[in-house]
């Protein structure tokens, strides 16, 4: 360390500056005496012969430009790293040992400091009414449509100042992960090893507080609708797609209820692309003719579409959940950081929840048998584990369709100002699925030559049935109880609900 002979060594970077650059310097300038805290390195030059020729151009928290050795540089970050390991206690001294820390975090022991620091900001009050928050702040202008492309310039202003650091209300700092570790970690979930990225991404997590960068989130955003690539070719890897949202889901748990309205943790996605996987990715196949390879198949094609819809169906239940409570407003800037209450939101509305409506029935008109045997078929069928394999994945599907359903008719209730369940938006709802199922090709789902009026019926009252049942949200039960009604099933539902 004090000759500056420090070398990294990374599989796929060569130079100092593909792991450097970018990176954030805090004890340099204060144990300088300058003021400020934070320093940022814009640039490196590399010598030929050795690290000691190795120059960093670093902006100072004053916003000059100085250059600085690149031994002090690997040094501060060394520091930066012990410090905060130290104070998130994760890094324990050897009694005798002793480090100086900064003023500012050396009253962090006394219990009376810590608590004068971590002072809880007083909240203001709250309106009652969620819908209107929602229908009056979440546009500025008259126009009803709302402006994403604005939306995500106003997401910068509610961001932390360059001198803080975002963090959970209980736990240590979150910050952005490193770009080298980020771009590491990603060929690593994409290589033919794909627990190793999955390993390392949960490590940065856990014992760093590290949340993916905006190239990692642009990156899960076009893997919740393209699923695995390997050399631009889509394929269905249950293994990949289990570990990626595995991760996807610990994110979700790390981020506390104050900070989800402020943390996005996938970039913007195509909701029409997303809500339609069921019918882009998983090709039509029914169990009288399908084969256990046939079976196999369309069972891995749906477990993507599960997982990814799944995650869209919790995503979109904890950025909404303060909202539906009525403890925050549903403002432009709030909504700009919800990648998928957005999504709802950009354009028309309505037209937004048909397709989520048109998604989910569709979803019961193509696979819909696996679930519900037609009447009269032998039901022995369904003991083959791939038939339950398939149905499990349907039933996932249907679940998280209905979840993303439900907030739909949410969001589209408080931007038209009208309470849930408003009878206009159920009769939409009903025209969608009774549309919808109109188009069963029954000769493929039955081995009768000649099928009645009143098989048919059946059928089609059990995919409604399922259909209803899948809205299961805290908020949802009038909805599921006022569509029943209109597709003349309220004794079925209520024996369920009430």
């Amino acid at each position: 360390m004090d000759d500056a002979k420090i070398h990294f060594i990374e599989s796929g970077v060569k130079s100092a500056s593909s792991w450097l650059k970018d990176a954030e310097l805090k004890s340099l300038y204060s144990a300088r005496g300058r003021h400020g805290t934070k320093a940022r390195i814009v640039e490196i030059r590399e010598g030929e012969t050795s690290s000691d020729s190795i120059i960093c151009k670093v902006r100072t928290p004053q916003g000059e430009i100085v250059e600085e050795p690149f031994g002090t540089v690997v040094e501060s970050l060394f520091k930066d790293l012990h410090q905060q390991n130290q104070l998130d206690q994760k890094a324990i001294m050897w009694p005798g040992y002793d480090l100086p820390l900064d003023a500012s975090t050396s009253c962090t022991s006394d219990t009376k400091c810590a608590e004068q620091i971590h002072e809880e900001p007083k909240r203001e009050s709250i309106p009652n009414n969620p819908f209107a928050a929602v229908g009056e702040c979440a546009d500025d202008t008259d126009d009803k449509e709302f402006d994403y492309d604005t939306a995500q310039d106003c997401s910068q202003d509610i961001l932390f100042d360059d001198d803080e650091d975002p963090s959970n209300e209980h736990g240590p700092v979150i910050s952005d992960m490193q770009p080298s570790i980020a771009n590491a970690c990603w060929r690593n979930l994409n290589s033919t090893e794909p627990q190793n990225g999955f390993s390392t991404l949960s490590h940065t997590l856990s014992s760093w507080k590290y949340m993916p960068n905006e190239n990692l989130k642009a990156s899960f955003s076009d893997f919740l609708t393209s699923g695995p690539m390997n050399e631009q070719t889509k394929m269905h890897e249950p293994h990949r797609t289990e570990l990626v949202f595995a991760y996807l889901e610990k994110v979700l748990g790390t981020i506390s209820s104050d900070d989800c309205c402020n943390t996005r943790i996938v970039g913007p996605c195509n909701l029409e692309e997303l809500l339609s996987l069921t019918v882009t990715e998983a090709s039509e196949i029914y169990l009288l003719t399908a084969t256990d390879a046939d079976m196999h198949r369309l069972a891995r094609a749906l477990q993507f579409c599960s997982q990814s819809l799944g995650y869209a169906a919790k995503s979109i239940t904890i950025e909404l959940q303060r909202i539906v409570r009525g403890e925050t407003e549903a403002t432009r800037k709030i909504l700009s950081n919800m990648p998928f209450s957005a999504c709802f939101l950009q354009g028309n509305v309505r037209e937004n929840l048909k397709i989520t409506v048109r998604n989910a029935a569709q979803l019961l008109v193509r696979h819909g048998h696996w679930l519900k045997a037609f009447p009269g078929e032998e039901t022995h069928k369904y003991n083959n584990r791939f038939v339950q394999n398939c149905a499990i994945e349907v039933q996932n599907c249907l679940r998280a369709l209905g979840t993303l359903v439900s907030h739909a008719t949410w969001l589209y209730c408080a931007r038209e100002e009208v309470s849930i369940p408003d009878r206009d938006c159920c009769f939409l709802i009903k025209d969608v699925v009774e549309t919808e199922l109109a188009k069963i090709d029954y000769s493929k789902i039955s081995s009768k030559k000649k099928i009645g009026m009143k098989m048919k019926s059946k059928y089609a009252t059990d995919l409604k049935l399922c259909f209803l049942f899948a809205l299961d949200t805290k908020f949802s039960k009038d909805l599921q109880l006022e569509l029943s009604q209109l597709f003349g099933l309220s004794k079925e539902v209520k024996l369920v609900l009430e």
